[in-house]
């Protein structure tokens, strides 16, 4: 299989600045580039000897920054933070597989997002196991007991594939059937013990309905793609609530 790394953004970048006169500039630009091939080759290695535990939550890691993270992942933006949280929180017999997000090592990377440290100390949790980068997703997701993500689209997939699912922020589908919400760690201890309970599939069939009714359709320049999304307005006002909320639950 391919390499999941990319340089091409991050060189752009490095010429962009060193032809604009910025020698200081153009210089941290370069050691960004070593320092990125450097956290690729880390990655690579504390994920190969990554067996599929036969009892496992799956978090999927956001691309950042980006605001499905920061500000919509609301306290959990900081996924260091969630990761810690969920490792405490599990069963004795139950691991939590990591698998970051490509676009990670294949645009350009922003030093404040990730660093050496990040990686060992996820590494260094007992109960956390880091999965390849080119491990299938949806075999991650299909033999997990749960999904957990921040707002991805990742956590949609799974609630039509029938699986539990665990959203630390202000996901669009939050409330839909099989998924919970938690807002701090009393409330995700209480989702980890209760994550593997379904609803009925037809409650989950009505939601999904619900949402084909309630989305429009639109192009997108410049491959005029078709594509779904929900009511921009609707989703503001959601997302301004559910920062509100969180804020609460944190005082």
């Amino acid at each position: 299989k391919g390499s999941m790394l990319s340089v091409t953004a991050d060189i752009k970048d490095f010429f962009s600045v060193l032809l604009s006169r910025h020698p200081l500039r153009s210089s941290f630009r370069l050691l960004a580039i070593f320092r990125k091939v450097k956290l690729y080759r880390e990655y690579l290695a504390i994920s190969r000897e990554f067996k599929l535990p036969k009892d496992y939550l799956v978090f999927f890691l956001h691309f950042q920054p980006e605001r499905t993270s920061v500000p919509e992942g609301l306290s959990y933006s900081a996924q260091w933070l969630a990761i810690k949280q969920i490792s405490e929180a599990l069963p004795t017999s139950t691991k939590l597989v990591i698998k970051e997000h490509q676009a990670m090592f294949r645009r350009k990377l922003d030093p404040r997002t990730r660093d050496l440290e990040f990686y060992n100390a996820v590494a260094l949790l007992h109960n956390v196991i880091v999965a390849p980068l080119d491990f299938d997703t949806f075999r991650l997701l299909d033999s997990s007991k749960t999904v957990v993500t921040l707002t991805g689209t990742v956590g949609f997939e799974a609630l039509v594939r029938n699986k539990s699912v665990i959203a630390l922020g202000a996901a669009p589908y939050k409330d839909a059937p099989n998924v919970r919400n938690p807002r701090n760690y009393k409330a995700l201890r209480e989702c980890l013990v209760e994550s593997n309970e379904l609803g009925s599939t037809s409650t989950l069939q009505d939601y999904l309905r619900w949402v084909e009714s309630n989305t429009s359709s639109a192009e997108f320049p410049p491959d005029g793609q078709s594509k779904a999304f929900f009511n921009v307005d609707c989703e503001r006002e959601c997302i301004n609530k559910e920062f509100l909320r969180a804020a609460k639950c944190q005082g």
